[in-house]
């Protein structure tokens, strides 16, 4: 416990989020309870929630062009998840279908991404 979180506090920051990203909850409880660092407690608490206001959007096709959505048609891309300290989220992954509307209008496309 004690000796792992030493470990953990004298990683930079994001290090330490990402390390602590891929350790299993019940460890990371445990390494928790003993470290001081507020802002990395804070950090972990949210290690795997991601926060889309921080998330990019890769718009690329597989050329690497950027390609151009059009509306009603369906459009691949690609969200590249990061937690709310800008830290990327590096495991886990899922397909997900998006709809998007504009604002205050009806509903327009249908997007798919990965």
């Amino acid at each position: 416990g004690a000796g792992a979180a030493a470990m953990i506090e004298a990683l930079p920051p994001d290090m330490a989020v990402g390390v602590m990203m891929n350790t299993p909850d019940d460890r990371a409880r445990e390494v928790l309870a003993h470290t001081k660092n507020r802002a990395l407690k804070e950090r972990v608490a949210n290690r795997a929630t991601m926060a889309l206001e921080a998330c990019d959007v890769d718009l690329r096709d597989d050329t690497g062009a950027n390609a151009k959505p059009v509306a009603g048609e369906r459009f691949t891309f690609k969200l590249i998840s990061r937690e709310s300290g800008g830290t990327r989220i590096n495991h886990g992954g899922a397909h997900l279908t998006a709809t998007i509307h504009p604002p205050g209008g009806k509903k327009r496309a249908v997007t798919q991404g990965s």
